[in-house]
Order: structure tokens, then sequence, then C-alpha cells
């Protein structure tokens, strides 16, 4: 006779904790990657560690383990506030500085964004320090590293020339002067142990499936170059003004909706007959034409109160046997308005020249006119200070001014524009944002996009521009503004989260039973097991969490029972770091 297979059930005897949610639906509270902050912060110490994927709770300046990014999201009708430790859920480093991150909560700090945007005619400058939050926990920075050229020096300022910050108009743009010292998240850590983002936060990209490759066995991420087919980025970041920070890649014209048919003649494609205009369209979204057997079909959009409402020919192609398909726009790489001043599109060409004129975007951002006296002339991009393990050049893209702005040029953002002997288009303004519609937004945002080169490069400004697009009233805050503001608790995580069962608690093999769940890392579980619900037996020995998983193997448990129950319970939770939560 057959034996009937024993029936397994679990539950947790965890606290349930219940919080009121708004009624409406915000990305900005709901975009945060909360679901990792029950997961210590990890370093690599060295790069051999990071080789060999050996890594480290504590370490110089953090004695104790502490958890990863936003651990407490807070809302009222104006504000979100976050309570976070700034260090990310994935490893970190190592650095070649001597620089090491460390928890940056404190018993009263809070960072919270305004929840209805403010886009004033004045923009305000981006300052140092933090200028938003990345979704995980980890600062953004903007494009400077604080330092620029000395004209009584002839070099440039850092940290270690004891010669000040520099002048202040040849500014040293972050990603090309202190890249050999970002870790493979393209991160790094100040002196003061704020662990921040300059340039394409692709570790944060990758957690969210942003179109980017780990490498498991070096540690390294890139960009997937393999692929012409894309998702819209997610949301990856919030700047101080209320504006979502996306990864690369959004929809083509600003929208998305529109479609088309093709008709043939003769082999050759006669017209496409728009079957949906969509909305809100901001720019002509591009037509490609696939399959039909032919090539070289091509036309363009007519835009007509932000709707696709005709299409226009250029080309019918040639030897089309079959109506080809039609596709109207779709995701792809938004493209930087900014270009290196190399003598194209305009440009003045700082190489024969010299660095003796400002970008108009610059003169604008220091106050001061393009034309410099000898005074403030930046060094030639030929020029190199220093000796041996000292030596610096100075080559084209040092330096934030070493780019100008197309539409400064003469372009214009959205358009396929020609300017002299130059045709060229692009999507972000002088800000690295536009107004579009994306799946979180679809009645229309302004947005800042992460700006990379087709190869993955990333390509100035990076993320957000010189100046802020919005009115910047979010930043640093305190607990007691955040409760004079009525503010209600909408996520509390890391070491007060609420345990459950991974999606497949239960397995089932060769008469054991092994038990997964979620756990908080360091707390320590008692597995217990019942055959009737009433009397429980304790398992040894008790479960240490690893990472975020607890498991535990019955073993003889299935074949020794017809109906068995467990349950488990947090009994204690390990000593950590509880600055700030």
């Amino acid at each position: 006779m057959k034996t009937p297979a024993p029936h397994i059930s679990c539950f947790a005897a965890f606290a349930l904790l219940v919080f009121a949610l708004p009624a409406f639906a915000d990305p900005l509270l709901t975009s945060w990657l909360t679901g990792t902050s029950t997961k210590y912060a990890r370093i690599y110490t060295s790069a051999a560690n990071r080789t060999n994927g050996v890594s480290a709770t504590t370490w110089t300046g953090q004695t104790s383990p502490t958890y990863a990014g936003v651990h407490e999201v807070d809302y009222s009708a104006t504000w979100v506030y976050i309570r976070n430790t700034g260090l990310a859920p994935y490893v970190m480093g190592p650095w070649n500085n001597p620089n090491l991150p460390h928890n940056q909560g404190t018993s009263t700090g809070v960072y919270r964004f305004p929840r209805t945007p403010v886009v004033p005619g004045t923009k305000t400058l981006t300052g140092m320090g933090s200028i938003g939050f990345l979704v995980d926990g980890v600062s953004m920075y903007n494009t400077s590293d604080g330092y620029s050229y000395s004209v009584s020096h002839a070099q440039d300022a850092d940290p270690i020339a004891g010669i000040g910050n520099g002048d202040g108009i040849w500014n040293r743009d972050a990603y090309p002067n202190e890249g050999g010292s970002f870790d493979y998240a393209l991160n790094h850590p100040q002196p003061s142990g704020q662990y921040h983002s300059h340039a394409n936060p692709i570790a944060v990209r990758y957690e969210l499936g942003d179109n980017v490759n780990y490498n498991s066995t070096s540690k390294a991420y890139s960009e997937n170059t393999a692929t012409t087919v894309f998702k819209h980025s997610p949301i990856i970041g919030w700047a101080n003004d209320g504006l979502p920070l996306y990864g690369p890649y959004g929809y083509d014209g600003g929208s998305t909706g529109a479609t088309g048919v093709a008709a043939l003649s003769g082999g050759t494609v006669a017209s496409v007959s728009v079957s949906t205009g969509g909305s809100l369209y901001q720019s002509p979204p591009a037509v490609a034409f696939s399959g039909g057997g032919g090539t070289g079909a091509s036309a363009t959009a007519v835009l007509t109160g932000g709707v696709v409402t005709s299409v226009n020919m250029i080309s019918g192609g040639s030897g089309y046997t079959s109506i080809p398909a039609v596709t109207i726009g779709g995701v792809r790489r938004m493209v930087s308005g900014y270009v290196k001043r190399d003598g194209g599109y305009g440009t003045t060409n700082l190489a024969s020249t010299g660095r003796t004129t400002l970008p108009a975007w610059a003169a604008l951002a220091q106050g001061r006119s393009a034309t410099l006296s000898s005074g403030q002339y930046g060094p030639a991009t030929t020029y190199t200070s220093g000796t041996g393990n000292n030596a610096l050049t100075y080559t084209l893209g040092h330096y934030a001014e070493d780019y100008d702005y197309l539409g400064d040029l003469g372009f214009t953002q959205g358009y396929t524009t020609t300017v002299g002997a130059y045709t060229t288009s692009f999507d972000l303004n002088k800000y690295n944002a536009r107004y579009c519609v994306t799946p979180e937004y679809p009645s229309g945002t302004w947005a800042y996009f992460t700006s990379i080169l087709a190869d993955g490069t990333p390509w100035y400004p990076y993320t957000v521009g010189r100046w802020y697009y919005g009115s910047p009233t979010g930043g640093a805050s305190t607990t007691t503004v955040m409760a004079t503001d009525g503010a209600t608790l909408y996520y509390k995580g890391a070491a007060s989260t609420v345990e459950n069962w991974v999606s497949a608690p239960v397995g089932v093999s060769g008469g054991n039973v092994t038990i997964t769940w979620n756990a908080v890392e360091g707390g320590t579980y008692q597995v217990s097991s019942s055959g009737d619900l009433v009397n429980w037996t304790p398992l040894t020995p008790t479960v240490s969490a690893i990472g975020n998983s607890g498991t535990m193997t019955d073993t003889g448990a299935a074949t020794a029972n017809s109906s068995y129950f467990f349950k488990v319970s947090r009994t204690s939770l390990a000593t950590y770091d509880t600055t700030g939560y």
C-alpha cells in the first residue's frame, strides 16, 4: 500500500507591524529600495578580497555591523522623509584612497524631499555634498570634486596640494579626476565617510534591472551593449528638488502609444497611416520599418498638439514583398546635450585656442564674462604639472568647462537640427532633464536622466546638471521638523522589519523537510515542530541568519509523520550600530 505524503505546514511567530498607507500612489514613496534594508552593509577591504568574495561587516570607522540603505520612510501632505545609513546593499569597495564609509545616521537627522516639485524661472546651482539620494540610500553628489585650477600655482588644487581649493574658474570634473578612487559601483567615500555617487550609479541600476550586467567572478558591472531592445529605465534616485532621476533609457519623443500601418506600392512603402496618435509627445518620435523582405524605407512623424497625426515618407525603400511592421518611437538611450569643446558642432577648439574662454553656461554659472583675462586662463590641453607619480595631465575633459551645451550653439533639444556643417539631436536640456511621460508618470513629469555614451561610458553632466531644474527645497532636516509636520510612518525596516516566508518555504527530499524564510541579518531563530499544533518541540541548533535568509532541515520529519507543522521565532538580535534608527 502506498504511504500518503505527509502534510507539512509552516507559520512564523513573528510580530506583525502594519502601517497606514496613503490613499494614492506616489513614486516618491514607493520607489525606495527597502527590500534590502535587512542586510548588513559590507565592504571589500582589498582588491584580493574582492576577487575572492571575502567581505567585512566591520572596519576602521565602523566598529559594529549596521544595516544597509533606507530603513525608514515617512510622509506628510507636502514632504517625504527618509532615514538611512548611506551604505549600499551591495558590497562596496575597495577604494584607491584612505577614506572608508560609515553609518551616516544621527539620532535626530532625516532627509526630506518635496512631494510637489516647483519649477522656478531662476535656477539654483547644485552645491557640494548631497544633492539627493539614490533609492538604495547612497548619496548623490554633483559633477565637481570641489577643486579647481590655481593660476598662481600653475596646477590644480587637490586634497594634498596645500594650496586651497583653486580659483573656481576651471573646475575639476570628478569623474575623470577621482575615477581612480571609485569602486566597481562607480562610487567612493569622502573623508567624513559619506559613500556617494558622481556618475552613472551602475550598481543600483543593476539592482533594479536597468540593462546592466554583473560578472560574479570579477565583481564588475558593465552596460549590456549586446542588446538593442530596451525597457524604460526605473527611477534610481531623487534630487533635492523632488524630481526623479531615471537611468539612461526613456521614451523616444518623450511619450508612447503611437502606432501606424504601412501601405505598399510596387515593392516600396508608399505611405503610413496613423492608427493611434498617442499623446504628450514633446518631439517627433522616430519611425522604423521591419520585416517585409525589403530595405531602405524611412519616414518622419508629424506632431500636432503632442499627438502623432501623420507620417511623412522620406524614402519608400525597395524589395518589399509584404507589408513591413511600423514602429513609432519606443525606448532608447537618452542623449546628453553636452559635447567636448574640440571644434565640433561650432564649439571653440580648446586644443588650438587654449583655455581662454568659458562656455556660455559656465559663464552664467560663475557670473563672469565668457572671455577671460590672462590671469584666468586655464592650462593648455597638452600641459603636464608635476613629475613621476605626481604628474597630472590636463587633457580635454579634465574640467567641467571643457564641455559646451548644444542648446547654446543653436541646436534644439528633441529635434534633429542642422547648424553649419553639423546635424545632430539630443534629448536632455542644460540641467540634464526633460519633460516626458514615464511608466510612473503617465501624465508626464520633469525628470533627470543618467547620461552615458552608447558603450556605457559616463558622460557629462552624468545625473544632474550644474543647476537644479526645480526648486531644491529638500535636504537635511530633523525628526523635530518631521514630527511638527505630522508625518505618518510608511515603512520601517532593518531590524524592525517583518519576516516572511519565501515563495517556496518548504522542500521535502528523502524524508527530510527543509524550511526557508526571509530573515533579518544578525537575527537568531528558533524553529519548533509539532504534530498537533499543541505540543511544540524546539529543534536544534538555533539558526543564525546568513544574509537575508534563514533555513533549517528537520531530518526524517517527512517519513515519521502524516501531518507536521513548523513555527519560527526570532529569539535574539546581534548588537549593531543603531545610530540613526
